[in-house]
């Protein structure tokens, strides 16, 4: 249903919708990373719908960013860098749980990273 919904805004508002599953996505590893049983299902269900929303227009938004002789290409590209990136913060977000890190410094890497992402967003809309 989100999909659908999302898919829906991204006809209209292209690019822009993008911001939201990139600012949602900042509560998924803050609530992860929390002791409490309702706060981690939280964090699930956010990642739910981050993740419905990549499989309806993350791809559509390659395709729309990229020329049709490459177009191809450029979903193994995305494809690959995703898998990639999910490999990573995986990886550090399991080392932060096994170093026992703050969750301020959790909370902070999570804000840095995403700050980044917005930022590269908002590049790429207002170069297209």
């Amino acid at each position: 249903m989100f999909a659908l919904a999302f898919g829906l805004l991204y006809d209209r508002y292209k690019l822009w919708v993008l911001a939201f599953p990139f600012s949602l996505s900042i509560l998924i590893p803050l609530l992860a990373l929390q002791r409490s049983f309702g706060l981690i299902v939280a964090s699930a269900i956010v990642f739910g719908l981050v993740l419905g929303s990549q499989e309806s227009v993350y791809r559509a938004a390659v395709g729309d960013l990229t020329e049709p002789g490459v177009r191809a290409t450029a979903y193994g590209v995305f494809s690959t860098a995703l898998g990639l990136g999910l490999l990573a913060a995986g990886a550090i977000y399991g080392l932060m749980i096994d170093l026992k890190a703050p969750l301020w410094l959790s909370s902070l890497y999570v804000l840095a990273t995403q700050a980044v992402c917005l930022a590269l967003l908002i590049y790429v809309i207002k170069s297209k």
